[in-house]
C-alpha cells in the first residue's frame, strides 16, 4: 500500500508512536516567528501563507504573544473555517501549508512551533511538556571515530595459541555504532602439518556471556592461499559492552599473515 497521504500526493502518511520513529517520520521541533503588528485577511487576499507541513502545532507562551486565526485547508479557500490560536494553544491535525490572518496588534508576535508526531502536553504552571521530541542523530552527539586493528603485514606469525590483539569497552554514558568488520588471513609458508588457523571477533554484552560475532578459519596449506570477509553489522553497543579481536594457528611450523579490523562511531548515549 502506498505510504503517500491520500489527500496530498507525494506527502507521507502521518504515522503514530514507534512507527513514526522507525520510518523516520518524526521530526525535530521547528518554528516560525510571525509579526502581528500588521493586519492580515484571507478574504482581502493578504493572509500570510505558511509553507510548512506536519501534524503537531503549539503556540509558544513567550512575552508579547498575540492571537491569530489559522486555516487548515490545503489552499486556504475563502469560506473555510478558521481556528483561533493564542499563547499555549495546542493542535493536532495533518497539514501541508497553512494560511494565517490576524488583527493588527502593535508590539505583538506569535511563535508557531510545529513538527510531525510530536506530543505536546499541557503541564503545571500553564507551561507545556514535549513528551517525545526526537533527539539529535547519533552522529551529532559528540561523535568519535573508533578503529581497532591488528595486522601482521609486512611481518608474519608462527603458530600460536589464541591471542587477543585488541579489545574495546564502551565507556559509561556512551554507545558505539559498529559499522565495519574486516578479517583476512593468508598462508605464507606451509605448515608441517597444517592445523586450523583463523580469526574470531568476539562480543560480550555488559554483564553477559561472550559470543562470536564474526569468524574466519582455514585449513588451506597452499602458499599464498588467502581468505577474507567484510561485513557491515550496523549494530549498537551499549555502555559496558566489549568487542575484541583474536587470532590463532594450530599448525606445526609454517607462517600465516593475519589482519582484523573493526570500525565504528562512539557517541553520547
Amino acid at each position: 500500500m502506498s505510504k503517500d497521504d491520500p489527500n496530498f500526493k507525494g506527502i507521507r502518511r502521518v504515522s503514530e508512536g514507534i512507527g513514526a520513529a522507525r520510518e523516520a517520520l518524526q521530526t525535530p521541533l521547528l518554528h516560525q516567528d510571525i509579526d502581528l503588528s500588521v493586519a492580515r485577511s484571507l478574504a482581502a487576499g493578504t493572509a500570510l501563507q505558511l509553507s510548512i507541513a506536519g501534524n503537531s502545532l503549539y503556540v509558544d507562551q513567550k512575552a508579547n504573544t498575540g492571537n491569530a486565526r489559522l486555516f487548515f485547508t490545503p489552499r486556504g479557500e475563502v469560506g473555510s473555517t478558521p481556528v483561533t490560536i493564542y499563547p499555549g494553544w495546542i493542535g493536532y491535525k495533518s497539514f501541508v501549508g497553512l494560511y494565517l490572518e490576524n488583527d493588527a496588534q502593535a508590539g505583538q508576535t506569535l511563535r508557531l512551533i510545529y513538527g510531525t508526531d510530536v506530543d505536546f502536553r499541557s503541564s503545571a504552571g500553564s507551561g507545556v511538556t514535549v513528551l517525545n521530541s526526537p533527539r539529535a542523530a547519533y552522529y551529532d552527539r559528540n561523535p568519535l571515530i573508533k578503529q581497532f586493528s591488528f595486522g601482521a603485514i609486512p611481518g608474519v606469525l608462527a603458530p600460536h595459541a589464541p591471542a587477543t590483539r585488541w579489545i574495546y569497552t564502551v565507556p559509561a554514558n556512551r554507545r558505539l555504532y559498529l559499522e565495519v568488520l574486516h578479517v583476512w588471513v593468508q598462508r605464507i609458508t606451509v605448515g608441517a602439518p597444517v592445523g586450523q588457523y583463523g580469526i574470531d571477533i568476539s562480543y560480550t554484552p555488559s554483564g553477559g556471556a561472550s559470543g562470536t560475532l564474526l569468524t574466519l578459519h582455514s585449513l588451506d596449506n597452499t602458499v599464498a592461499a588467502n581468505r577474507f570477509t567484510n561485513v557491515t553489522p550496523a549494530a549498537i553497543l551499549s555502555p559496558g559492552d566489549v568487542i575484541s579481536g583474536q587470532d590463532t594457528d594450530a599448525s606445526t611450523g609454517g607462517t600465516v599473515e593475519f589482519n582484523h579490523t573493526a570500525k565504528g562511531t562512539e557517541f553520547d548515549a
